[in-house]
């Protein structure tokens, strides 16, 4: 994913505590499935919120309408 789109966010969600280092450098967020679902939707749009604040917007949509088509 990181290969072929760079910019988008990827959080990794696993019930394993114990993950290598290298794949967690290979993405943004890790969420433990012990988490609540209210610190899930957190982390998520935190994601999404981070991504907008750089990625360019397109003239013809505002934010709000980029982000619902994410």
């Amino acid at each position: 994913m990181k290969a072929s789109q760079p910019d988008i966010p990827i959080a990794l969600l696993s019930a394993d505590d114990e993950l290598p280092e290298s794949m967690l450098r290979s993405v943004e967020a890790f969420i433990s499935k012990s988490e609540s679902p209210a610190s899930l939707l957190q982390i998520v749009e935190y994601l999404l919120d981070e991504h907008f604040l750089v990625a360019p917007l397109d003239d013809s949509k505002t934010r709000e309408q980029q982000r619902r088509a994410a």
